[in-house]
């Protein structure tokens, strides 16, 4: 078998190779698509490869005596039905939405999606709820979310997603885009001039990391 990347030959194994053979070698093969830092899993489905700029599933299928790589990126579904460009909350009155934004003498390790209250707001990957997730404790109208992970592509992911009131069971099954709440009108809460948002804390296998790359 022949594994084939932009019409040129990047591996060979014998017909008669097991699927995780040809898994290691196509693992290794895309070993530079992964960059510095970066990561490849091989998989039954394919492959994969973490990068810096968020992770690619390389699709392995057959075409006659020839395997064929097909990428696909990892990519949020819409999360607010407000909002179908998942636009992230820039700077206002109590701060900035992206990444690693100043927060306070920390740093807000999450992204911030723009999202108007009552809106809809949906999974951003396919997943299975696990439970109702608190940002604070404090028992106020803000302190509610939703705590889910992943599956199918999206397995060793999880994400929560504070200030929405959860309308789904504990345990229940959702595709990406599959809606399991609504906003609540948070900024009313905080001082005046903040933006209603979605805060989204995500995880890979079990480490916090970077949802811009995923917001493509």
């Amino acid at each position: 078998m022949k594994w084939v990347h932009d019409d040129h030959i990047i591996g060979t194994v014998p017909a008669t190779s097991s699927l995780a053979s040809m898994s290691w070698l196509l693992s290794h093969c895309c070993k530079y698509l992964a960059g510095p830092g970066g990561d490849v899993a091989a998989g039954t489905e394919g492959v994969a490869v973490e990068s810096a700029q968020g992770t690619v599933i390389i699709r392995q299928f057959q075409i006659g005596s020839s395997y064929r790589l097909r990428l696909e990126k990892l990519c949020f579904a819409q999360i607010c039905s407000s909002n179908p460009s998942n636009s992230i909350r820039g700077w206002d009155r109590r701060g900035s939405g992206a990444w690693k934004a100043p927060r306070e003498g920390s740093r807000h390790y999450g992204i911030d999606i723009i999202c108007d209250a009552g809106s809809s707001v949906y999974s951003p990957f396919p997943a299975q709820v696990i439970r109702i997730s608190k940002p604070y404790g404090n028992g106020k109208p803000h302190d509610t979310g939703i705590y889910i992970k992943g599956t199918g592509a999206w397995i060793g992911y999880r994400v929560k997603m504070f200030y929405v009131s959860k309308e789904i069971r504990d345990g229940a099954s959702v595709s990406a885009g599959g809606r399991i709440g609504s906003m609540i009108n948070m900024a009313a809460q905080f001082s005046p001039g903040m933006t209603n948002h979605i805060h989204v804390t995500l995880y890979k296998n079990g480490q916090e990391v970077n949802p811009t790359p995923y917001k493509c």
